[in-house]
């Protein structure tokens, strides 16, 4: 599995705002609830980037040279879903442990 520069970079920005997002929250403990379901968010909003992308670039008239760009697409959907689900079950669980330490 190959990822190309557009889609590392598209992950990259969305994975940056989402630890922005983080920090920015961890700071002010009561936006931490708000966070984790910000950082979902921004997460399923990848997924339908990346989909839109994909099919964007799909020529139906020349579908052997669309799909490369069609699973790219794909590519980026899910792991900006990927990403955004496992920094929010993070931001959860270190907020679950501050909440029973205190």
């Amino acid at each position: 599995m190959q990822i190309g520069s557009f889609e590392l970079g598209l992950i990259s920005v969305i994975t940056v705002l989402m630890l922005c997002l983080f920090i920015f929250a961890s700071r002010l403990k009561r936006n931490v609830h708000l966070a984790a379901s910000i950082i979902t968010v921004l997460g399923i909003l990848g997924t339908f980037v990346g989909i839109a992308y994909g099919l964007y670039m799909f020529d139906e008239t020349q579908i052997e040279q669309s799909i490369p760009s069609l699973l790219a697409g794909l590519k980026i959907a899910f792991l900006t879903s990927i990403i955004g689900i496992f920094l929010s079950i993070v931001i959860t669980s270190i907020l679950h442990e501050l909440e029973n330490n205190n």
